[in-house]
């Protein structure tokens, strides 16, 4: 079983360290570990709620492309930042257009 609290744990501890590297600027530093941050949440999300991942557009082209038997959590470590960017998008964990329509409107 995969501990979810430590995954957390460690997002956690990676956005902290992208904050100093920003404060320190370190830009690129920050960004991969903003990138990071990211990722560990995602697949934690994947890992609290696999019934929904598994409906996925995202999730059934990793499993077809994943020629090995196993369990089926282990596919979600194969994901990559962009999988899980969809997976979030698809799941409507991100929500990404009302963030873009926010923007717009604060713009005109």
């Amino acid at each position: 079983m995969y501990n979810i609290e430590k995954m957390l744990k460690i997002g956690q501890d990676f956005f902290q360290k992208a904050q100093k590297c920003y404060e320190n600027r370190c830009y690129i530093a920050s960004l991969i570990l903003y990138g990071a941050t990211l990722e560990a949440l995602l697949l934690s999300m994947c890992f609290v709620y696999p019934e929904k991942v598994r409906k996925t557009q995202v999730y059934k082209n990793r499993k077809k492309k994943t020629k090995r038997g196993g369990r089926k959590r282990e596919i979600f470590l194969e994901f990559t930042l962009n999988e899980l960017i969809q997976i979030a998008e698809e799941l409507k964990w991100l929500s990404m257009d009302e963030q873009i329509e926010y923007l717009e409107k604060g713009v005109k």
